[in-house]
């Protein structure tokens, strides 16, 4: 179920930047006692700007284990590019405290409580994926996974991302921002402007 389109549109939001070099993992050691109650995300984006990561590692499955036992909680962010070789949907889930997920340069998941999922249209091309989790000390792991079309399968699989959905392919485009459709109302009438789409249900929420 991903979106088409809202009425009225959701303001831009700002972006998380870090240098290209693929799809890599931050982690930054908290202490329990700093951590908030709820975050925006405009409050996520300002502290990865201001805190050293604890530690920068390179990404082949967005998956996260404790380093060691502790107290501390840890603020997770994987940030790089997402390879998608043909047009299509996809669900993206997260596991931890709270969780929220950018896709190219749109907040497809606000800050929020516990693992969730959230769905995009992913077109063929270079993309960027930005993905934040906060783990609690009693957490020993945080993953991400994720599931594509299967018309064979009843039942949607999540599975895990593996090396080949961030190596750049050539010839590729490179996306960096998410394609918006279009909500205009005129009396009691609802226009929807969007680019083709091969589509099973609408839902008007």
């Amino acid at each position: 179920w991903f979106d088409l389109a809202e009425f009225p549109a959701a303001p831009d939001a700002p972006r998380i930047e870090f240098p290209a070099n693929g799809m890599e993992l931050r982690t930054y050691k908290i202490p329990v006692k700093d951590l908030r109650e709820t975050y925006k995300w405009e409050e996520i984006v300002e502290a990865a700007k201001k805190i050293e990561p604890t530690a920068i590692t390179k990404a082949e499955t967005l998956s996260w284990e404790v380093p060691e036992e502790g107290e501390d909680a840890h603020f997770l962010i994987w940030h790089g590019p997402l390879v998608q070789e043909r047009d299509g949907a996809m669900r993206i889930g997260v596991s931890g405290r709270t969780t929220a997920i950018m896709f190219d340069g749109r907040l497809v998941l606000a800050p929020g409580d516990g693992g969730r999922t959230t769905d995009v249209f992913v077109k063929r091309g270079i993309h960027k994926l930005t993905v934040f989790s906060i783990a609690m000390p009693k957490e020993k792991s945080v993953e991400v996974l994720r599931a594509r079309p299967n018309p064979n399968a009843a039942e949607v699989k999540m599975l895990p991302f593996t090396a080949s959905d961030f190596q750049v392919v050539e010839g590729l485009p490179e996306i960096d921002k998410a394609e918006t459709s279009e909500i205009t109302g005129e009396e009691n009438r609802w226009i929807l402007k969007t680019a083709a789409r091969e589509i099973r249900h609408i839902d008007f929420e």
